[in-house]
């Protein structure tokens, strides 16, 4: 069970807000000597994030966006978490990438989507996801091809590689942003680098 898994739903989904924003918002510095493909990415919060986790706020509007997602999907905690890694091999594999004020909303949808598609045996359609998103269904067929295409299509994540991704980044996130079920305000939280 990851850490994620025992946060209730709406907390996961604040959490998910607020990694989406890290990942697509953050800066990413390549090390060239780990040579870290789509499919071979651990650590990455840890290994090629350079900023921290409280600089890259969510807007109370795409929180709110993230729990409604969520809650009309009921798509589980592994679903959230693959999907950032996903967002975050996006990142890694485009690293000039900036995204725009906006476009974390497509980019939490895609990643959504393609994490319940790679492991939900009862998945959603495309027009599904654009009725809970309101995202027009030839926009969300684009959008897929095109993040599909960021990650090489690879959408295959190992034992070994989801657990490097869930523990040690994840947990320092968490426990940065939220301290007994509650966000710590600025002021309160310790000014270690994720």
């Amino acid at each position: 069970m990851s850490l994620l898994e025992k946060v209730p739903l709406e907390r996961a989904s604040d959490f998910a807000a607020h990694m989406t924003c890290f990942l697509w918002f953050g800066d990413y510095m390549m090390d060239i000597t780990s040579n870290c493909s789509s499919s071979s990415c651990g650590s990455l919060v840890g290994n090629g994030i350079h900023g921290r986790f409280i600089d890259y706020q969510p807007t109370d509007a795409f929180k709110k966006f993230c729990r409604d997602v969520i809650s009309a999907t009921q798509v589980s905690h592994s679903v959230i978490l693959l999907s950032l890694l996903y967002t975050a091999r996006m990142k890694m594999n485009y690293p000039t990438i900036k995204g725009q004020n906006g476009s974390e909303y497509r980019t939490f949808t895609c990643a959504l989507m393609l994490a319940n598609k790679f492991l939900d045996d009862n998945t959603y359609t495309n027009k599904t996801w654009s009725e809970v998103t309101n995202i027009p269904v030839t926009e969300i067929n684009m959008m897929e091809k095109e993040f599909l295409s960021s990650l090489d299509y690879q959408l295959y994540v190992s034992e070994q590689q989801y657990f490097e991704w869930v523990l040690p980044p994840l947990k320092r996130s968490v426990e940065e942003a939220f301290v007994d079920g509650m966000t710590v305000s600025p002021s309160k939280r310790s000014n270690s680098v994720v």
